[in-house]
């Protein structure tokens, strides 16, 4: 296999798609909403929590939030509900 079929297998398998940053801002929305019905829940969803997280610290990322920031967005949204 060449280095070129290499990669048209690798794009076949998973489409490239660009998001705009109104999508991305939509989604980190979202993502902090679910992550706040994960905290309210009397569930043992650790696991399912820390996914959520880890989502929300990359699409943060992309927005060019620090760490910090995400916190903030993170207790500001908890507050709001």
């Amino acid at each position: 296999m060449t280095e070129q079929e290499a990669i048209e297998a690798i794009r076949s398998q998973r489409p490239f798609k660009l998001r705009t940053m109104t999508e991305v801002m939509a989604q980190y929305e979202k993502k902090i909403l679910k992550y706040q019905e994960l905290m309210k829940s009397s569930d043992n969803n650790r696991q399912q929590r820390m996914e959520v997280y880890a989502e929300i610290r990359i699409l943060g990322w992309v927005l060019y939030k620090t760490e910090r920031q995400v916190q903030k967005d993170l207790q500001v949204s908890h507050v709001n509900q």
